[in-house]
């Protein structure tokens, strides 16, 4: 959109949330979860909840500034962009980091669903927090890490 009289142009890019990645691996509900803790703290996840009944583990609370663990955070989630930078490599990024485990297609399978949600704001000044998007890569790697371990 643009505008006259010496208004600048805008460009909004918007990324419309999608169907939560879930990934079915190889392997009974019991041995996955045993895993997911290490592939938690693999990816530098602080635990804050984890319910064996329900098979849930995560973290609903996370403050998380430019990188999660050693990667990025814009491999992780799409915050939009600011000259060029990725804005969830300068933004504060609070949100959530949720999964869940069921078993698909059998006790030999286990479907993994896990929930990304986090919203970004600029660290230096005074904004509120805008929806970021998942990228659907943290989703792909705590798959990849327990299917690593188990596979040891």
């Amino acid at each position: 959109m643009s505008g006259g009289g010496g208004v600048g142009q805008m460009t909004v890019d918007t990324h419309p949330i999608t169907e939560t990645p879930r990934v079915v691996v190889d392997f009974p509900v019991d041995r996955v979860w045993s895993a997911m803790k290490t592939a938690y703290d693999s990816l530098g996840v602080p635990v804050t909840s984890m319910d064996q009944a329900s098979h849930t583990i995560g973290n609903s609370s996370m403050r998380i500034r430019r990188r999660l663990g050693d990667v990025a955070m814009s491999k992780y989630v799409n915050c939009g962009n600011v000259q060029g930078v990725q804005s969830a490599d300068a933004y504060e990024v609070v949100g959530s980091i949720v999964t869940r485990l069921e078993a698909a297609d059998g006790p030999s399978r286990t479907r993994v669903t896990t929930l990304v949600d986090f919203q970004g704001r600029p660290m230096t000044i005074a904004a509120e927090f805008t929806r970021c998007t998942t990228t659907g890569q943290l989703e792909k790697r705590i798959s990849e890490l327990v299917v690593s371990q188990l596979r040891r």
